[in-house]
């Protein structure tokens, strides 16, 4: 945590961890790290940046939808794969940045089956959003 985050205020040290999954090196720390990346991605509020970038399109584009299981991250995906230009630029920045974060923890879950079963959902998602 220290040499990849160490100077990130304590309320973004999570976010660093779930975006630097690929140079972490302690199986036990990655395998915690793609514990984190699937819970935020079943529940939207458990990722404090992506809520903050997409909080305005959430609620217009998304409000009716019952947040966990993944399906706030769905709803977005699905806008947006409909309508390049339905989610705000700021929005469909972060979630190009939470795709890529979702792949990389794919890739580090491969090497743990134990943490590959818990990524097959996650894993759904991204292909279908590409």
């Amino acid at each position: 945590i220290e040499v990849l985050c160490g100077s990130e205020p304590d309320d973004m040290v999570e976010s660093c961890l779930r975006e630097r999954i690929m140079d972490i090196t302690s199986e036990d720390c990655t395998k915690q790290v793609i514990r984190l990346v699937t819970e935020a991605h079943g529940d939207v509020h458990l990722d404090p940046v992506l809520l903050r970038a997409c909080q305005k399109d959430i609620g217009y584009l998304c409000g009716r939808i019952v947040p966990g299981r993944g399906n706030i991250i769905e709803c977005l995906q699905g806008n947006e794969a409909q309508d390049k230009n339905s989610l705000t630029k700021t929005c469909s920045k972060m979630m190009k940045s939470r795709v890529d974060m979702w792949s990389n923890a794919y890739k580090r879950a491969k090497q743990y089956d134990s943490a590959l079963e818990m990524m097959d959902d996650l894993y759904k998602s991204i292909d279908s959003s590409q």
